[in-house]
Protein backbone atom coordinates (compact mmCIF):
# COMPACT_ATOMS: atom_id res chain seq x y z
CA UNK A 1 0.00 0.00 0.00
CA UNK A 2 1.17 3.24 -0.60
CA UNK A 3 0.46 6.69 0.98
CA UNK A 4 1.08 10.58 0.39
CA UNK A 5 3.03 12.91 2.65
CA UNK A 6 4.46 16.45 2.01
CA UNK A 7 7.87 14.44 0.65
CA UNK A 8 6.30 12.76 -1.51
CA UNK A 9 4.74 8.70 -2.03
CA UNK A 10 5.73 6.40 1.06
CA UNK A 11 5.73 2.51 0.41
CA UNK A 12 4.21 0.76 3.62
CA UNK A 13 6.29 -2.25 2.96
CA UNK A 14 9.28 -0.65 3.32
CA UNK A 15 9.29 0.39 5.98
CA UNK A 16 9.37 -1.30 9.56
CA UNK A 17 5.90 -1.66 11.57
CA UNK A 18 6.16 -0.49 15.26
CA UNK A 19 3.16 -1.74 16.79
CA UNK A 20 -0.57 -2.25 16.10
CA UNK A 21 -3.67 -1.28 17.89
CA UNK A 22 -7.66 -1.82 17.97
CA UNK A 23 -7.93 1.31 15.62
CA UNK A 24 -4.61 1.65 13.72
CA UNK A 25 -1.00 0.41 13.04
CA UNK A 26 1.83 2.25 13.74
CA UNK A 27 5.32 2.46 12.03
CA UNK A 28 8.51 3.69 11.81
CA UNK A 29 9.61 6.18 9.25
CA UNK A 30 13.14 5.51 10.59
CA UNK A 31 14.40 10.02 10.70
CA UNK A 32 12.52 9.97 14.16
CA UNK A 33 9.15 9.97 13.24
CA UNK A 34 6.47 7.28 13.30
CA UNK A 35 3.11 6.70 11.19
CA UNK A 36 0.14 6.16 12.68
CA UNK A 37 -2.18 4.65 10.33
CA UNK A 38 -6.26 4.31 10.95
CA UNK A 39 -7.54 0.87 9.76
CA UNK A 40 -10.20 1.00 6.82
CA UNK A 41 -13.07 -1.29 6.27
CA UNK A 42 -10.85 -3.17 4.04
CA UNK A 43 -7.93 -4.21 6.60
CA UNK A 44 -7.81 -7.83 7.44
CA UNK A 45 -8.43 -6.69 11.37
CA UNK A 46 -12.22 -5.77 10.70
CA UNK A 47 -12.94 -6.92 7.26
CA UNK A 48 -14.75 -10.04 8.62
CA UNK A 49 -16.64 -8.41 11.31
CA UNK A 50 -19.44 -5.77 9.13
CA UNK A 51 -19.70 -4.12 12.56
CA UNK A 52 -15.66 -3.32 13.21
CA UNK A 53 -15.54 -2.31 9.34
CA UNK A 54 -18.42 0.10 9.48
CA UNK A 55 -16.49 2.00 12.76
CA UNK A 56 -13.56 2.26 11.28
CA UNK A 57 -14.84 3.92 8.23
CA UNK A 58 -16.83 5.80 10.54
CA UNK A 59 -13.99 7.08 12.73
CA UNK A 60 -12.06 8.16 9.37
CA UNK A 61 -14.89 10.48 8.49
CA UNK A 62 -14.57 12.07 11.56
CA UNK A 63 -10.89 12.36 11.53
CA UNK A 64 -11.45 14.08 7.76
CA UNK A 65 -12.44 17.39 10.17
CA UNK A 66 -10.91 16.64 13.65
CA UNK A 67 -7.39 16.26 12.69
CA UNK A 68 -7.58 19.62 10.82
CA UNK A 69 -9.03 21.43 13.71
CA UNK A 70 -6.48 19.52 16.22
CA UNK A 71 -5.64 22.06 19.14
CA UNK A 72 -2.45 23.86 19.60
CA UNK A 73 -0.22 24.79 22.26
CA UNK A 74 -0.79 21.84 24.35
CA UNK A 75 2.04 20.46 26.56
CA UNK A 76 4.85 18.75 25.37
CA UNK A 77 4.67 15.78 27.11
CA UNK A 78 1.54 15.48 24.63
CA UNK A 79 2.59 13.36 21.18
CA UNK A 80 0.34 15.91 18.75
CA UNK A 81 -0.98 14.82 14.93
CA UNK A 82 2.33 16.26 13.24
CA UNK A 83 2.27 15.94 9.39
CA UNK A 84 -1.61 14.63 7.50
CA UNK A 85 -0.99 11.23 5.81
CA UNK A 86 -3.27 10.94 2.41
CA UNK A 87 -4.61 8.50 0.27
CA UNK A 88 -1.95 8.36 -2.89
CA UNK A 89 -5.14 9.29 -5.26
CA UNK A 90 -7.66 11.73 -3.52
CA UNK A 91 -7.22 14.39 -0.59
CA UNK A 92 -9.00 11.65 1.77
CA UNK A 93 -6.82 11.64 5.12
CA UNK A 94 -5.62 7.90 6.03
CA UNK A 95 -3.16 8.97 9.49
CA UNK A 96 -0.65 11.19 10.29
CA UNK A 97 2.76 11.53 11.25
CA UNK A 98 4.01 12.21 15.05
CA UNK A 99 7.21 12.31 16.69
CA UNK A 100 8.30 8.61 17.74
CA UNK A 101 9.10 7.77 21.06
CA UNK A 102 12.40 5.70 21.59
CA UNK A 103 13.16 3.52 24.44
CA UNK A 104 10.06 3.96 26.60
CA UNK A 105 7.55 1.31 28.20
CA UNK A 106 3.68 1.48 28.42
CA UNK A 107 2.40 2.68 32.00
CA UNK A 108 0.93 -0.56 31.84
CA UNK A 109 3.95 -2.15 33.11
CA UNK A 110 4.21 -0.50 36.19
CA UNK A 111 1.38 -2.49 37.68
CA UNK A 112 3.23 -5.91 36.87
CA UNK A 113 4.62 -6.78 40.53
CA UNK A 114 8.16 -8.10 38.52
CA UNK A 115 8.61 -4.91 36.98
CA UNK A 116 8.16 -2.86 40.15
CA UNK A 117 10.40 -5.42 42.11
CA UNK A 118 13.51 -5.12 39.00
CA UNK A 119 13.49 -1.65 37.26
CA UNK A 120 10.99 1.17 38.83
CA UNK A 121 10.46 1.93 42.73
CA UNK A 122 7.38 3.60 44.47
CA UNK A 123 9.46 6.70 44.62
CA UNK A 124 10.02 7.10 40.62
CA UNK A 125 6.15 6.00 40.10
CA UNK A 126 5.21 9.18 42.95
CA UNK A 127 7.11 10.89 41.07
CA UNK A 128 5.81 10.49 37.30
CA UNK A 129 2.19 11.08 38.86
CA UNK A 130 2.94 14.02 40.14
CA UNK A 131 3.84 14.92 36.45
CA UNK A 132 1.00 13.16 34.74
CA UNK A 133 -1.33 15.22 37.04
CA UNK A 134 -0.09 18.65 36.22
CA UNK A 135 -0.04 17.37 32.30
CA UNK A 136 -3.65 16.04 32.65
CA UNK A 137 -4.37 19.78 34.27
CA UNK A 138 -2.96 21.54 31.73
CA UNK A 139 -4.82 19.84 28.72
CA UNK A 140 -7.82 20.82 30.51
CA UNK A 141 -6.92 24.47 30.51
CA UNK A 142 -6.96 24.13 26.53
CA UNK A 143 -10.42 22.43 27.08
CA UNK A 144 -8.84 19.41 26.47
CA UNK A 145 -10.13 16.12 27.40
CA UNK A 146 -8.53 12.71 27.30
CA UNK A 147 -11.95 10.73 27.69
CA UNK A 148 -10.33 7.43 26.84
CA UNK A 149 -7.72 7.42 29.62
CA UNK A 150 -6.35 4.72 30.57
CA UNK A 151 -2.74 2.23 30.67
CA UNK A 152 -1.71 1.88 26.94
CA UNK A 153 -2.08 6.00 26.28
CA UNK A 154 0.52 6.45 28.62
CA UNK A 155 4.58 6.00 27.92
CA UNK A 156 7.64 6.22 31.00
CA UNK A 157 10.73 6.56 29.44
CA UNK A 158 12.58 7.22 32.75
CA UNK A 159 11.58 10.07 34.75
CA UNK A 160 9.62 11.55 31.54
CA UNK A 161 6.30 10.85 30.36
CA UNK A 162 4.70 10.79 26.66
CA UNK A 163 0.79 10.61 26.02
CA UNK A 164 -0.12 9.18 23.16
CA UNK A 165 -3.31 8.40 20.71
CA UNK A 166 -4.16 12.51 21.19
CA UNK A 167 -6.37 11.57 17.95
CA UNK A 168 -8.93 10.27 20.72
CA UNK A 169 -8.91 13.23 22.84
CA UNK A 170 -12.18 15.17 23.20
CA UNK A 171 -12.64 18.86 22.07
CA UNK A 172 -14.70 21.51 21.03
CA UNK A 173 -17.66 19.34 19.05
CA UNK A 174 -15.70 15.93 18.74
CA UNK A 175 -16.33 13.29 21.87
CA UNK A 176 -14.40 10.89 22.84
CA UNK A 177 -16.66 7.78 22.12
CA UNK A 178 -13.81 5.14 22.81
CA UNK A 179 -13.71 4.24 26.35
CA UNK A 180 -11.81 1.63 28.61
CA UNK A 181 -14.06 -0.64 30.98
CA UNK A 182 -11.13 -0.58 33.80
CA UNK A 183 -10.55 2.95 33.77
CA UNK A 184 -14.47 4.46 33.24
CA UNK A 185 -15.93 6.38 35.19
CA UNK A 186 -19.14 4.86 36.64
CA UNK A 187 -21.09 8.06 37.20
CA UNK A 188 -20.73 8.45 33.03
CA UNK A 189 -22.18 4.56 32.45
CA UNK A 190 -25.75 3.14 32.83
CA UNK A 191 -24.86 -0.30 35.01
CA UNK A 192 -28.21 -1.52 34.97
CA UNK A 193 -28.19 -3.61 32.05
CA UNK A 194 -25.04 -6.28 33.23
CA UNK A 195 -22.53 -4.39 31.37
CA UNK A 196 -20.62 -1.99 31.77
CA UNK A 197 -22.25 0.83 28.78
CA UNK A 198 -20.96 4.67 28.64
CA UNK A 199 -23.91 6.92 28.49
CA UNK A 200 -22.48 10.57 29.68
CA UNK A 201 -19.91 12.39 27.68
CA UNK A 202 -16.39 12.21 29.36
CA UNK A 203 -15.43 15.09 31.55
CA UNK A 204 -12.21 16.59 32.96
CA UNK A 205 -14.16 14.76 36.54
CA UNK A 206 -13.76 11.53 34.46
CA UNK A 207 -10.37 12.24 33.59
CA UNK A 208 -9.41 12.84 37.62
CA UNK A 209 -11.17 9.42 38.09
CA UNK A 210 -9.14 7.37 35.32
CA UNK A 211 -5.84 9.33 37.14
CA UNK A 212 -6.56 7.76 40.38
CA UNK A 213 -7.28 4.66 38.68
CA UNK A 214 -3.73 4.44 37.16
CA UNK A 215 -2.31 6.18 40.56
CA UNK A 216 -3.92 2.93 42.58
CA UNK A 217 -2.90 0.67 40.24
CA UNK A 218 0.92 1.69 39.34
CA UNK A 219 1.56 2.00 43.21
CA UNK A 220 0.14 -0.94 44.94
CA UNK A 221 0.18 -3.34 41.24
CA UNK A 222 -3.66 -4.09 41.40
CA UNK A 223 -6.71 -1.85 40.00
CA UNK A 224 -9.43 0.03 42.15
CA UNK A 225 -11.70 -3.81 41.59
CA UNK A 226 -9.04 -5.91 41.50
CA UNK A 227 -9.16 -8.91 44.31
CA UNK A 228 -12.20 -11.39 44.80
CA UNK A 229 -15.59 -10.91 45.66
CA UNK A 230 -17.91 -13.69 46.13
CA UNK A 231 -20.00 -14.66 45.06
CA UNK A 232 -18.47 -13.41 42.04
CA UNK A 233 -20.07 -10.23 40.41
CA UNK A 234 -19.97 -9.16 37.04
CA UNK A 235 -17.91 -5.57 36.34
CA UNK A 236 -20.83 -3.72 35.82
CA UNK A 237 -22.59 -4.82 39.07
CA UNK A 238 -18.75 -4.70 41.48
CA UNK A 239 -19.07 -0.88 39.53
CA UNK A 240 -22.52 0.22 40.66
CA UNK A 241 -22.52 -1.09 44.12
CA UNK A 242 -18.48 0.45 44.04
CA UNK A 243 -17.03 -2.76 45.81
CA UNK A 244 -13.99 -1.96 45.20
CA UNK A 245 -10.58 -3.24 47.42
CA UNK A 246 -11.40 -1.58 50.23
CA UNK A 247 -14.34 -3.42 50.67
CA UNK A 248 -13.99 -5.69 53.52
CA UNK A 249 -15.38 -8.64 51.94
CA UNK A 250 -12.88 -8.36 49.12
CA UNK A 251 -10.14 -10.88 49.39
CA UNK A 252 -7.08 -9.07 48.41
CA UNK A 253 -4.60 -10.41 45.78
CA UNK A 254 -1.53 -11.58 48.07
CA UNK A 255 1.14 -10.56 44.99
CA UNK A 256 -0.74 -6.50 45.36
CA UNK A 257 1.43 -4.08 47.65
CA UNK A 258 -0.54 -3.68 50.86
CA UNK A 259 -3.10 -1.07 51.18
CA UNK A 260 -1.38 -0.07 54.17
CA UNK A 261 1.90 0.51 52.38
CA UNK A 262 0.12 3.99 51.58
CA UNK A 263 0.21 7.11 54.25
CA UNK A 264 -3.27 7.19 55.59
CA UNK A 265 -3.70 10.45 53.66
CA UNK A 266 -3.02 9.31 50.45
CA UNK A 267 -4.94 6.24 51.59
CA UNK A 268 -8.37 8.64 52.14
CA UNK A 269 -8.08 10.29 48.85
CA UNK A 270 -8.17 7.19 46.99
CA UNK A 271 -11.02 5.99 49.23
CA UNK A 272 -12.94 8.78 48.73
CA UNK A 273 -12.22 8.67 44.55
CA UNK A 274 -13.54 4.96 44.74
CA UNK A 275 -16.14 4.72 47.37
CA UNK A 276 -17.54 8.32 47.94
CA UNK A 277 -17.56 9.55 44.31
CA UNK A 278 -14.18 12.53 45.17
CA UNK A 279 -13.75 13.90 41.52
CA UNK A 280 -10.95 15.99 42.41
CA UNK A 281 -6.90 16.30 41.72
CA UNK A 282 -4.59 14.18 44.38
CA UNK A 283 -4.05 16.69 46.69
CA UNK A 284 -1.14 19.79 46.16
CA UNK A 285 2.45 18.32 47.25
CA UNK A 286 0.64 14.85 48.04
CA UNK A 287 2.82 12.68 45.81
CA UNK A 288 5.77 14.97 45.53
CA UNK A 289 5.87 14.79 49.56
CA UNK A 290 5.84 10.73 49.33
CA UNK A 291 8.99 9.06 50.27
CA UNK A 292 9.72 5.00 50.02
CA UNK A 293 11.94 2.92 51.98
CA UNK A 294 12.49 -0.60 52.18
CA UNK A 295 12.17 -2.74 54.86
CA UNK A 296 15.25 -4.33 56.26
CA UNK A 297 13.58 -7.60 57.05
CA UNK A 298 11.08 -8.65 54.43
CA UNK A 299 12.25 -6.48 51.37
CA UNK A 300 9.31 -4.72 51.17
CA UNK A 301 8.91 -0.74 50.36
CA UNK A 302 6.03 1.44 52.28
CA UNK A 303 5.95 5.22 52.73
CA UNK A 304 4.76 4.33 56.61
CA UNK A 305 6.74 4.98 59.94
CA UNK A 306 7.03 1.32 60.48
CA UNK A 307 6.50 -1.75 57.53
CA UNK A 308 3.20 -2.86 57.70
CA UNK A 309 4.07 -5.83 55.97
CA UNK A 310 6.81 -7.11 58.67
CA UNK A 311 5.27 -9.09 61.68
CA UNK A 312 8.79 -9.68 63.23
CA UNK A 313 8.52 -13.42 62.75
CA UNK A 314 10.25 -15.90 60.48
CA UNK A 315 9.11 -16.96 57.08
CA UNK A 316 6.00 -20.19 57.95
CA UNK A 317 7.18 -23.21 56.79
CA UNK A 318 4.21 -25.75 55.79
CA UNK A 319 4.60 -28.79 57.53
CA UNK A 320 5.43 -31.36 54.40
CA UNK A 321 8.41 -28.66 52.44
CA UNK A 322 11.21 -27.12 53.97
CA UNK A 323 12.28 -23.49 53.06
CA UNK A 324 16.04 -22.13 52.55
CA UNK A 325 16.88 -18.95 52.02
CA UNK A 326 19.36 -18.95 48.89
CA UNK A 327 22.48 -16.38 48.73
CA UNK A 328 23.14 -14.84 45.53
CA UNK A 329 26.03 -17.33 44.15
CA UNK A 330 23.99 -20.43 45.43
CA UNK A 331 20.75 -18.92 43.85
CA UNK A 332 22.50 -18.35 40.49
CA UNK A 333 24.29 -22.16 40.42
CA UNK A 334 20.26 -23.52 40.69
CA UNK A 335 19.41 -21.91 38.10
CA UNK A 336 21.55 -22.88 35.02
CA UNK A 337 23.94 -21.88 32.19
CA UNK A 338 23.60 -18.63 30.12
CA UNK A 339 20.61 -18.58 27.27
CA UNK A 340 22.58 -20.79 24.27
CA UNK A 341 20.88 -18.64 21.44
CA UNK A 342 20.34 -15.01 21.29
CA UNK A 343 19.07 -11.63 19.15
CA UNK A 344 21.63 -9.53 17.33
CA UNK A 345 20.07 -6.72 15.18
CA UNK A 346 17.92 -8.92 12.95
CA UNK A 347 19.95 -12.45 13.18
CA UNK A 348 19.22 -14.98 15.66
CA UNK A 349 22.65 -16.36 16.73
CA UNK A 350 24.11 -19.76 18.74
CA UNK A 351 27.21 -20.98 20.18
CA UNK A 352 28.84 -22.44 17.72
CA UNK A 353 31.68 -25.03 17.70
CA UNK A 354 33.57 -22.42 16.01
CA UNK A 355 32.31 -19.17 17.86
CA UNK A 356 28.81 -17.75 17.09
CA UNK A 357 26.60 -19.24 14.31
CA UNK A 358 23.88 -17.84 12.46
CA UNK A 359 20.44 -19.58 12.83
CA UNK A 360 18.28 -17.58 10.71
CA UNK A 361 17.16 -14.07 10.27
CA UNK A 362 14.37 -12.24 11.96
CA UNK A 363 12.77 -8.44 12.04
CA UNK A 364 15.10 -7.72 15.19
CA UNK A 365 13.08 -4.48 16.31
CA UNK A 366 9.58 -6.49 17.14
CA UNK A 367 11.36 -9.86 17.97
CA UNK A 368 11.50 -11.43 21.37
CA UNK A 369 13.56 -15.20 21.93
CA UNK A 370 12.82 -17.37 24.51
CA UNK A 371 15.68 -20.42 25.11
CA UNK A 372 15.29 -23.49 26.69
CA UNK A 373 18.19 -25.82 26.99
CA UNK A 374 17.51 -27.85 23.89
CA UNK A 375 14.91 -25.46 21.79
CA UNK A 376 14.16 -22.02 21.45
CA UNK A 377 10.77 -19.72 20.14
CA UNK A 378 10.02 -16.52 19.23
CA UNK A 379 7.94 -13.88 17.77
CA UNK A 380 8.27 -11.05 15.70
CA UNK A 381 6.00 -8.75 13.63
CA UNK A 382 5.84 -9.19 9.75
CA UNK A 383 3.93 -6.04 8.34
CA UNK A 384 0.47 -6.44 10.69
CA UNK A 385 1.32 -10.41 11.24
CA UNK A 386 2.37 -11.88 13.96
CA UNK A 387 5.60 -14.92 12.98
CA UNK A 388 6.02 -17.46 15.36
CA UNK A 389 9.60 -19.06 15.20
CA UNK A 390 11.49 -22.05 16.42
CA UNK A 391 14.95 -23.90 16.14
CA UNK A 392 17.59 -26.17 17.79
CA UNK A 393 20.02 -24.73 19.82
CA UNK A 394 22.25 -27.29 18.61
CA UNK A 395 21.52 -27.98 14.54
CA UNK A 396 19.32 -26.88 12.13
CA UNK A 397 18.01 -23.72 10.61
CA UNK A 398 15.04 -21.40 11.67
CA UNK A 399 11.34 -22.64 10.89
CA UNK A 400 8.77 -19.37 10.90
CA UNK A 401 5.79 -21.82 10.65
CA UNK A 402 4.12 -21.89 14.00
CA UNK A 403 0.79 -21.62 14.00
CA UNK A 404 0.27 -19.10 16.55
CA UNK A 405 -2.83 -16.97 16.79
CA UNK A 406 -3.28 -13.23 15.45
CA UNK A 407 -3.03 -10.45 17.65
CA UNK A 408 -6.51 -8.94 18.09
CA UNK A 409 -6.03 -5.41 19.86
CA UNK A 410 -3.20 -4.21 21.33
CA UNK A 411 -0.27 -6.90 22.25
CA UNK A 412 1.01 -5.78 25.89
CA UNK A 413 3.72 -8.37 26.56
CA UNK A 414 4.50 -11.92 25.37
CA UNK A 415 6.95 -14.13 27.06
CA UNK A 416 7.86 -18.46 27.14
CA UNK A 417 8.97 -20.48 29.41
CA UNK A 418 10.63 -23.95 27.70
CA UNK A 419 11.27 -27.32 29.08
CA UNK A 420 13.13 -29.75 26.98
CA UNK A 421 9.84 -31.37 24.90
CA UNK A 422 7.33 -28.10 25.05
CA UNK A 423 6.97 -24.26 25.34
CA UNK A 424 4.02 -22.40 26.56
CA UNK A 425 3.88 -19.00 24.82
CA UNK A 426 2.19 -16.44 26.57
CA UNK A 427 -0.10 -13.44 25.52
CA UNK A 428 -1.26 -10.53 27.40
CA UNK A 429 -3.70 -8.48 25.23
CA UNK A 430 -6.00 -5.09 25.73
CA UNK A 431 -9.04 -5.07 23.69
CA UNK A 432 -12.01 -2.84 23.55
CA UNK A 433 -10.99 -1.64 27.31
CA UNK A 434 -10.51 -5.10 29.09
CA UNK A 435 -7.67 -7.35 29.43
CA UNK A 436 -6.94 -11.14 27.81
CA UNK A 437 -4.25 -13.50 28.76
CA UNK A 438 -4.22 -16.26 26.32
CA UNK A 439 -1.50 -19.50 26.25
CA UNK A 440 -0.24 -21.92 23.64
CA UNK A 441 1.38 -24.79 24.18
CA UNK A 442 3.87 -26.12 21.90
CA UNK A 443 5.67 -29.61 20.66
CA UNK A 444 9.19 -29.09 20.24
CA UNK A 445 8.43 -29.56 16.60
CA UNK A 446 6.43 -26.90 16.57
CA UNK A 447 3.03 -28.39 16.88
CA UNK A 448 0.21 -26.56 18.65
CA UNK A 449 -0.87 -29.11 21.15
CA UNK A 450 -3.40 -26.82 23.49
CA UNK A 451 -4.48 -23.17 23.29
CA UNK A 452 -6.34 -21.06 26.43
CA UNK A 453 -7.58 -17.78 26.03
CA UNK A 454 -9.30 -16.17 29.63
CA UNK A 455 -10.57 -12.44 30.37
CA UNK A 456 -7.78 -11.17 33.06
CA UNK A 457 -8.75 -12.79 36.44
CA UNK A 458 -7.11 -12.37 39.66
CA UNK A 459 -8.40 -15.81 40.78
CA UNK A 460 -7.29 -18.11 37.48
CA UNK A 461 -3.86 -19.28 37.22
CA UNK A 462 -3.22 -17.74 34.20
CA UNK A 463 -2.73 -14.72 36.58
CA UNK A 464 0.64 -15.78 37.70
CA UNK A 465 1.95 -17.24 34.70
CA UNK A 466 4.65 -14.72 34.17
CA UNK A 467 6.77 -16.92 36.80
CA UNK A 468 5.74 -20.25 35.60
CA UNK A 469 8.37 -23.01 34.72
CA UNK A 470 7.49 -26.00 32.39
CA UNK A 471 8.58 -29.42 33.59
CA UNK A 472 8.38 -31.84 30.57
CA UNK A 473 4.99 -31.12 29.44
CA UNK A 474 3.57 -29.35 32.22
CA UNK A 475 3.46 -26.29 34.27
CA UNK A 476 4.08 -25.41 37.54
CA UNK A 477 2.56 -22.07 38.32
CA UNK A 478 2.40 -20.18 41.25
CA UNK A 479 -1.09 -18.53 42.80
CA UNK A 480 -2.24 -17.06 45.17
CA UNK A 481 -3.19 -19.99 47.12
CA UNK A 482 0.38 -22.12 46.42
CA UNK A 483 1.87 -24.13 43.26
CA UNK A 484 -0.59 -25.68 41.00
CA UNK A 485 0.23 -28.18 38.57
CA UNK A 486 -1.07 -27.31 34.83
CA UNK A 487 -1.33 -29.91 32.13
CA UNK A 488 -3.28 -31.46 29.55
CA UNK A 489 -6.86 -32.39 30.77
CA UNK A 490 -10.49 -33.73 29.38
CA UNK A 491 -11.22 -29.77 28.28
CA UNK A 492 -7.66 -28.66 27.23
CA UNK A 493 -5.14 -26.67 29.66
CA UNK A 494 -6.40 -26.72 33.02
CA UNK A 495 -5.00 -27.50 36.64
CA UNK A 496 -4.16 -31.07 37.57
CA UNK A 497 -3.24 -30.62 41.14
CA UNK A 498 -2.88 -27.86 43.42
CA UNK A 499 -0.43 -27.71 46.31
CA UNK A 500 -1.90 -25.83 49.24
CA UNK A 501 1.08 -26.51 51.44
CA UNK A 502 3.30 -23.69 49.40
CA UNK A 503 0.27 -21.20 50.10
CA UNK A 504 2.08 -19.58 52.58
CA UNK A 505 5.80 -19.69 50.55
CA UNK A 506 4.61 -18.61 46.67
CA UNK A 507 2.11 -16.13 45.55
CA UNK A 508 1.14 -14.75 42.06
CA UNK A 509 4.11 -12.75 42.17
CA UNK A 510 6.70 -15.47 42.07
CA UNK A 511 8.61 -16.60 39.99
CA UNK A 512 9.74 -20.92 40.02
CA UNK A 513 11.83 -22.35 38.54
CA UNK A 514 12.60 -26.46 38.88
CA UNK A 515 15.78 -27.70 39.49
CA UNK A 516 17.39 -31.39 40.82
CA UNK A 517 17.52 -30.11 44.18
CA UNK A 518 13.72 -28.78 44.41
CA UNK A 519 11.75 -25.79 43.42
CA UNK A 520 13.37 -22.32 43.21
CA UNK A 521 10.72 -19.32 44.30
CA UNK A 522 11.87 -15.72 43.67
CA UNK A 523 10.29 -13.30 45.81
CA UNK A 524 10.79 -9.74 46.97
CA UNK A 525 12.98 -11.02 49.85
CA UNK A 526 14.73 -13.13 47.71
CA UNK A 527 15.68 -16.47 46.48
CA UNK A 528 14.20 -19.98 48.71
CA UNK A 529 14.61 -23.34 47.73
CA UNK A 530 11.69 -25.18 48.58
CA UNK A 531 12.31 -28.74 49.27
CA UNK A 532 10.25 -32.03 50.35
CA UNK A 533 10.60 -32.58 54.11
CA UNK A 534 11.58 -35.94 54.28
CA UNK A 535 9.60 -38.36 56.58
CA UNK A 536 10.77 -41.05 58.32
Amino acid sequence: MNVQLATGTLALGRVALLGKGGEADVYDLGDGRALKLFKTASHPDVAHDPEAAAQAEARLDEHQHKLVQFPTGLPGSVVVPKELVRARRGKRILGYTMRKIEGAMLLARLSVPSVRQSEVDSGQVARLFAQLSEIVGRLHDRGVVIGDFNDLNVLVRGAELALIDADSMQFGPFECRVFSERFVDPLLCDLTGGNVTRVKRPTPSSDLYALACLLLQSLLCVGPYGGVYLPAQGAAKRLARRITVFHPEVRYPRPARPLASLPEPLLDYLRRVFVDDLRAEPPAGMLDGLRFRTCDRCGAEHARSSCPSCVGAPLPSASSLLARRLGPAAARALQGAAAPAWLDGDHVLRHGRFGPERVGTVIGRTARLFCGAHFAVGVYFASTLLVGFSFDVERGGLRDDLALPPVRGTLVDVWATLSESHAFVFFLEHQGGLRRRRVVMLSRRGEVCATLEVADQDDHWLAGARGACAVADQLLVPTDEGVVRVGLGAGGLDVLARFPETRELVDAAGALRATPEGLICMRHDGAWLLQTRRTS
